[in-house]
């Protein structure tokens, strides 16, 4: 198959289930020979790389022009995970002599069918492109929340930095989104840096207690201003905004295709982003929906603290059933294949989930009480 515009050589799908395989043998022989330098040279390393890189790519991008390769490389693909995975993914420890035989191999096929792609897209695309494709991967960084326990991603982004992986791309929420302002802020990171931000802070500065009636408990709400206590330390005004506006909006795509997603699936239509509205026409419809309804609350006189209140009330008792089919699933080895849970951390997903259904009844008590 030659080399399309519009880059359709896979679909969404198809290319996560034909990459993910050669992601995680990446991520095996990376981790082997960490633990055993002997295992493999720098040179034999970048071999098996360069090869699952080759097998990996599917679309090349090229001034706003996505041209479509996987086609093609998909006999190298999955003669490469033919090959490879009984010795990066069989559950046993990576071992020189099971590896090395495949080295002259990988070295001449992936070489072979690099060229061979430079030669089909050469009226597409320039083969510096492609090489650079091939030997660059973006680190994306992702972030959660979790109050005072998410500045464990301070560490996570010196040791980053340390070894000269710097991220292009940063998503996070609550206080991961805070602490990747930071790490945007300049291209070396030095965690000294924010923690001095983080001792001159004050509460006064950083929090306003808002009077209301006491509702659900709770005496009063208090208000986070985030530009009031953190603004200074970004030079541009405008960026420190920008970038919590933008935070916000992204969350109603996000949000909506999570909805879309979750509908289409249950319903077993056709979804995905990477197909086209005509394909997908009720997976787009919940997503248009979704996103509409979204956008109309904020015209509603529904109050937006009541509204976060009872979400996450819904959430902590849908929590329960959910957490118990999931402990049930995570057992059995024809859903979790290798990844099946035992022992220890079976018992510690029950206690968790009956933590959380007490918490749901006690709430529950409470309230009649």
């Amino acid at each position: 198959m030659a080399p399309g515009r519009d880059g359709a050589s896979m679909t969404f799908q198809e290319r996560f289930e034909a990459v993910r395989p050669l992601e995680e043998m990446e991520v095996a022989l990376v981790r082997a020979a960490a633990q055993d330098p002997g295992l493999v040279t720098p040179h034999e390393e970048a071999v098996v790389r360069t090869a699952l890189s080759v097998a990996r790519l599917d679309q090349v991008s090229h001034q706003g022009r996505d041209v479509g390769v996987g086609a093609s490389l998909r006999p190298f693909r999955e003669e490469v995970r033919r090959r490879l995975e009984p010795v990066l993914l069989d559950g046993v420890p990576v071992r020189r002599n099971a590896l090395a035989p495949l080295l002259p191999w990988l070295k001449v096929e992936s070489l072979a069918r690099r060229e061979e792609v430079v030669r089909q897209a050469a009226d597409l695309v320039p083969a510096e492109a492609i090489y650079k494709e091939i030997r660059e991967k973006a680190l994306v960084l992702v972030a959660g929340g979790g109050g005072g326990t998410g500045y464990v991603y301070l560490g996570v982004m010196s040791a980053l930095d340390d070894f000269g992986l710097r991220p292009r791309l940063m998503a996070a929420t609550s206080i991961g989104a805070i602490l990747c302002l930071f790490r945007a802020r300049t291209e070396r990171f030095d965690q000294t840096d924010v923690v001095n931000i983080v001792r001159g802070l004050s509460w006064k500065r950083l929090f306003r207690v808002i009077s209301m009636d006491s509702r659900y408990g709770l005496p009063a709400a208090l208000r986070l201003f985030l530009r009031a206590g953190i603004g200074r330390y970004f030079h541009a005004s405008g960026i420190f905004a920008l970038g919590i506006v933008g935070t916000g909006l992204l969350a109603i795509p996000v949000l909506a295709g999570a909805t879309a997603y979750a509908v289409g699936e249950g319903r077993h239509w056709l979804v995905g982003l990477a197909r086209k509205p005509k394909e997908a026409v009720a997976f787009y419809a919940v997503l248009a929906l979704s996103g509409g309804i979204g956008i109309a609350l904020n015209f509603t006189p529904i109050n937006p603290i009541s509204a976060l209140f009872w979400s996450a009330v819904v959430n902590g008792v849908l929590a329960v059933p959910v957490m118990v089919l999931l402990m049930l699933m995570a057992r059995h080895k024809d859903v979790m294949g290798r990844f099946a849970i035992g022992g220890t951390l079976y018992w510690l997903g029950w206690l968790s989930t009956a933590a959380m259904a007490v918490s749901v009844v006690a709430m529950a008590v409470a309230w009649v009480v």
